[in-house]
């Protein structure tokens, strides 16, 4: 809680002038308000990898070039919204495993 936090930086997307998406990070920024809420943490610096306007989905695919993916990544990195065979797919599953849905 000294601040020597050695990874702060989020990579986040600009889509409009009031909001961010994480791109890189969301699991800090999760550790952060937990230590906000339960430790009382004021202040903390970070810094911003900021794409303006960029397409979120082939940046995020770039971020993680190199690195071993899932299946499940892969998919969520092509599953738009846009796609008909996704989105028939997804009355029956989701890209995570739940008690009413199976994961594709």
């Amino acid at each position: 809680m000294d601040n020597k936090f050695t990874d702060n930086v989020f990579r986040v997307v600009n889509g409009n002038p009031s909001k961010y998406e994480i791109l890189d990070g969301k699991h800090r920024t999760e550790g952060l308000r937990y230590a906000r809420d339960e430790f009382g943490l004021e202040t903390y610096d970070l810094i911003l990898f900021c794409y303006l306007n960029g397409n979120t989905r082939e940046i995020y695919r770039r971020l993680n070039l190199g690195k071993p993916l899932t299946l499940a990544d892969h998919l969520k990195g092509i599953d738009d919204g846009k796609n008909n065979f996704f989105n028939s797919l997804r009355q029956e599953c989701d890209h995570y495993k739940t008690a009413s849905k199976i994961p594709y």
